[in-house]
């Protein structure tokens, strides 16, 4: 049997933003997963492009950003992360303005 895909080229898989609360600081996580093959279903060179910037608001408004590429054949996957140091206050945590993108090298 013969493995045919009907949409060859870079596509990404998944790309999704997290924040946790630690003890005195958020943790902003960005994990992406891309993929690349040819028509035929034969992996290929792949880079997922990572892009996080993370807010927190509470009183005060505080960010941090990372950055990342991560590189395979077929398929590959990457986190990138960045803490916000918030002391005893909570508030709202947002990754909604990271980015992703996948390219063939």
């Amino acid at each position: 049997m013969e493995t045919r895909i009907e949409l060859p080229g870079c596509y990404i898989i998944r790309c999704y933003g997290s924040c946790f609360r630690g003890d005195q600081e958020y943790d902003c996580v960005l994990t992406g997963r891309a993929a690349n093959f040819d028509g035929n279903g034969n992996p290929l060179a792949v880079t997922v492009h990572l892009y996080l910037d993370c807010y927190v608001v509470y009183f005060l408004v505080q960010s941090c950003s990372s950055s990342g590429d991560f590189s395979g054949i077929g398929e590959v996957e990457g986190s990138v992360g960045c803490f916000i140091n918030t002391g005893p206050y909570e508030g709202c945590c947002f990754t909604y303005e990271s980015s992703y993108a996948c390219s063939d090298s």
